[in-house]
């Protein structure tokens, strides 16, 4: 394998999560044009929302680990070297992240600005 595009890393990950696949697309992007949409509402960020969704993002990010770990059939001693690591940290960043966005959305979307 010469290069790395998107085609090449979502067959990757279709194969790992089978039917899993499609709904954690779709709910990527559903809590995304959501979080876009409570963040044009309310023309900034909330403190108070932002940090709920920051520490309901640690949850997130070990159940990415957690997941990735499934998928894979492995166990946190089956780490080889430092790729692995920072794989498992590059994880865990992103399912935190997409953990803060969507549950910044979701609360945006049933409370409202005072």
């Amino acid at each position: 394998m010469n290069s790395l595009d998107v085609a090449t890393l979502f067959a990757v990950f279709s194969e790992m999560l089978g039917a899993a696949t499609w709904p954690l697309v779709v709910g990527a992007l559903l809590a995304t044009a959501m979080f876009f949409h409570v963040l044009v509402r309310d023309h900034a960020l909330v403190p108070r929302r932002l940090v709920w969704a920051q520490l309901s993002g640690l949850a997130g990010g070990v159940l990415a680990v957690l997941l990735m770990l499934s998928a894979t059939s492995s166990r946190f001693s089956d780490f080889g070297g430092a790729i692995d690591l920072l794989l498992a940290i590059g994880i865990f960043a992103a399912g935190a992240v997409g953990t803060i966005v969507c549950v910044y959305a979701l609360l945006g979307s049933f409370r409202r600005r005072a």
